[in-house]
């Protein structure tokens, strides 16, 4: 016999079957009970569910071997590698972040490089990959060496070029460097 409830919110149905095995060699049938709940997403049905609306499946063994098969496709293990790679590449991009808020720009620069070469696997990873340069190109900008940043900028803005704070810290990292070129002129004149 099976039952299906529902409670009122309709968002929940509890399935409960109870097995009779009148085979059974002693005097009272024993009774075994299963609950399964499933939800429902906006279903406009009565609450109730029948069997041929519910997914069943004839062989559970089979559908699992089919998983275990399809997991083992190359592409989801592709899937894998992409998802470990930029999970590292964050990471990495994170430890940088400290670094810098730590003004250790140097380890922070090392620390970006490693995120960019983690995000250099995955051609999804533009904004990351855009946001690493920019974070060297800050870090460049605070240790003076401006035609390095000025590049990691440009680096920065071919992959997002909508990028506005790469934009600034170029046209920053060019000012500065103009700056030190016209210092240094004046300073050999006189």
């Amino acid at each position: 016999m099976v039952l299906i409830e529902s409670d009122e919110s309709d968002d929940e149905i509890t399935v409960k079957e109870e097995l009779n095995q009148s085979r059974s060699s002693s005097s009272q049938p024993e009774t075994t009970t299963a609950t399964e709940s499933k939800l429902v997403a906006g279903d406009d049905s009565d609450g109730f569910e029948t069997a041929s609306e519910r997914e069943v499946s004839d062989n559970e063994e089979e559908d699992e071997i089919e998983q275990i098969q399809q997991s083992d496709k190359p592409e989801n293990k592709d899937d894998e590698s992409k998802q470990k790679a930029m999970e590292d590449a964050n990471e990495a991009k994170l430890e940088g972040n400290k670094l810098f808020g730590n003004g250790v720009y140097e380890e922070a620069l090392l620390k970006y490089e490693l995120a960019l070469q983690f995000a250099q696997e995955v051609l999804e990873s533009e904004e990351l990959r855009s946001i690493c340069y920019s974070n060297r190109a800050i870090c460049y900008l605070k240790l003076g060496i401006y035609a390095e940043a000025i590049e990691e900028c440009t680096k920065a803005i071919e992959l997002n070029p909508s990028y506005t704070k790469a934009f600034v810290r170029r046209a920053e990292a060019h000012e500065k460097l103009d700056l030190l070129v016209n210092y240094m002129k004046s300073d050999v004149i006189n």
